[in-house]
């Protein structure tokens, strides 16, 4: 299972008390209800084929701290906390947490995201831009196949991943959004 559950407010923290918690309910509640609810499937996945996986989506942002971030940072870095705690709890029956934490990845949250430096610090779509770099880590398509990797427990060479992920592309079994 793959949980890339987001929602980012950029908001003061000193006014944010309720739009911090709608962040945590989506990114840290939503995560960890979904988690739940599949455990015992997982757990008899486990139980039935040697192992099962569960792979959080992370952000850079719990470690690359940036202003009006507070809310959805924490968020983040409360859920690496809480699935370490999961790792050691169901580790024993086979269910292996593990998390993968990016850099940017070109989409729709990105633009939102440009939009509002823009808006918010008089900055062009070009400076703004340029304070994000795209072209770490890719897109979409290889945040998935990093997951997937790591559920798999298997450290694959890049160009072996590339390659797959450029046949799905090419057969229509996946999109790329940038």
């Amino acid at each position: 299972m793959i949980s890339n559950v987001i929602v980012s407010l950029a908001i003061r923290f000193a006014k944010a008390r309720f739009d911090t918690e709608k962040v945590f309910d989506v990114n840290v509640w939503g995560s960890l209800g979904l988690t739940q609810a599949c455990l015992p499937a997982m757990k008899k996945t486990a139980a039935e084929h040697g192992d099962a996986s569960v792979i959080f989506i992370l952000s850079m942002s719990m470690r690359k701290i940036r202003t009006d971030e507070t809310g959805y940072a924490s968020s983040k870095a409360a859920l690496h906390t809480a699935m370490q705690a999961l790792a050691v709890t169901y580790g024993p029956d086979k269910v292996r947490f593990n998390a993968v934490a990016p850099g940017w990845i070109g989409g729709p949250n990105v633009e939102v995201y440009l939009q509002m430096q823009e808006a918010s610090r008089g900055i062009t779509n070009a400076e703004a831009r340029a304070e994000v770099d795209l072209g770490i880590g890719g897109g979409a398509g290889e945040l998935a196949l990093c997951a997937d990797g790591a559920a798999e427990g298997e450290h694959r060479e890049r160009h072996e991943l590339r390659e797959a992920w450029d046949e799905e592309l090419a057969e229509g079994r996946a999109e790329q959004h940038l």
